[in-house]
């Protein structure tokens, strides 16, 4: 058994300028024959490193001839001071000033299980399993910052940087196809909708937000697993993520965007988009098709979960017998196959989750398919 831990800081002054401290102004603004300047930075002479303090501590244990392992591991990064553009009043002569304010938290738990379940003379299986959980928090932030929407996010102390913050999508109105939401005002006769014992929305004016999840995972991981048979090694690599959630934004993109859309030359869509809302009684969670307005509102609609088992890698080794190199002056022969993301699961077809942690897709291609035959010689 071993007990380990380490702390340790580090200094960010990541504000775009080496002057931030000093007060800036920009020539050329001359008025006919006279020079003129305008004020274009407040400087902060009290501005400070943004630091992040590290820590964590550990227990490792191996038992029977490092046949059983295992390493429990708990992390936390604290980040103070951090660097903010505040806004600052108009009577100012500018809009924002750098400052420090507000704090952030990720901390965490990452295990390790490794173990050699079979060993024999000619053959042995070892197996690596590693599984990881995050937190985030935002501790405190500048006033100008709190509830300030921040594209799918929203910043608010006590919660996480990666909550979702969406409108509450209910239903498509089977009366005439629009998206329905949950209201922030009941009361609010305008687009107001009654759908059985609920009153609902038509308009995103009136629908109200909430905290619909987070793009961070419950936990995330690796499985390893080796094989040896004499000369033959196949060692294969599976990465996975439980929990979560990714904003599809590419989905998103190809369904219906109103006049947009309806206008663009060779503007593909989603085969979704067959099972729209067409006629008074149809049932379907896809809007109707109107040129008129745009159905692409920042609705939890487009949530889709980021699980997903990703075959990463499969290599299979063989390594020539030592007497036929040896004839040969060699010192070392091998010849392998090897594949690369062999496949991957994911809640959506087309949805790559591993392409981002923050949760927002984007039009990127998935990671190719590779298998790579080649032979290794050392001379």
């Amino acid at each position: 058994m071993k007990l380990r831990g380490s702390y340790g800081e580090v200094g960010n002054d990541r504000t775009g300028s080496y002057f931030t401290y000093m007060n800036l102004y920009t020539l050329g603004y001359d008025n006919g024959s006279e020079p003129g300047m305008i004020f274009t930075q407040l400087g902060n002479d009290k501005l400070q490193w943004e630091t992040n303090y590290n820590a964590d501590v550990a227990i490792e244990v191996s038992a029977f001839k490092n046949r059983v392992g295992a390493t429990v591991e708990a992390f936390r990064r604290q980040s103070k001071n951090l660097l903010f553009d505040i806004n600052m009043p108009i009577t100012s002569g500018v809009l924002t000033r750098d400052d420090n304010f507000g704090s952030m938290r990720n901390e965490g738990i990452e295990l390790q299980l490794n173990g050699v379940p079979l060993k024999t003379k000619s053959f042995s299986w070892n197996i690596v399993f590693n599984a990881t959980t995050l937190r985030n928090k935002i501790v405190s932030l500048p006033d100008s910052y709190v509830g300030r929407q921040n594209g799918t996010k929203r910043y608010n102390v006590g919660r996480s940087l990666y909550d979702y913050y969406l409108y509450d999508f209910v239903m498509v109105n089977p009366n005439d196809g629009t998206n329905l939401y949950l209201p922030v005002d009941k009361a609010t006769t305008a687009n107001r909708v009654i759908v059985g014992a609920d009153t609902l929305t038509s308009s995103t004016a009136n629908a109200q937000y909430y905290f619909a999840g987070s793009a961070i995972p419950d936990f995330f991981g690796s499985i390893n697993n080796t094989f040896t048979y004499k000369n033959w090694s196949l060692q294969a690599l599976v990465i996975y993520q439980i929990g979560g959630y990714t904003y599809d934004n590419d989905y998103q993109s190809l369904m219906f965007r109103g006049s947009t859309s309806a206008t663009s030359n060779g503007r593909a869509m989603h085969k979704d988009m067959l099972t729209r809302w067409q006629k008074p009684g149809d049932i379907s969670t896809v809007n109707k098709v109107d040129i008129s307005a745009s159905y692409l509102s920042q609705s939890d609609r487009w949530l889709t979960s980021s699980n997903y088992l990703n075959l990463r890698t499969v290599a299979l080794t063989y390594s020539f017998p030592k007497k036929m190199i040896a004839r040969l002056k060699l010192t070392n022969a091998k010849a392998y196959v090897n594949g690369e993301n062999l496949f991957i699961t994911s809640k959506r077809k087309g949805l790559d989750p591993t392409q981002t942690y923050t949760g927002s897709a984007s039009y990127t291609y998935a990671p190719s398919r590779i298998v790579s035959f080649g032979l290794n010689l050392t001379l």
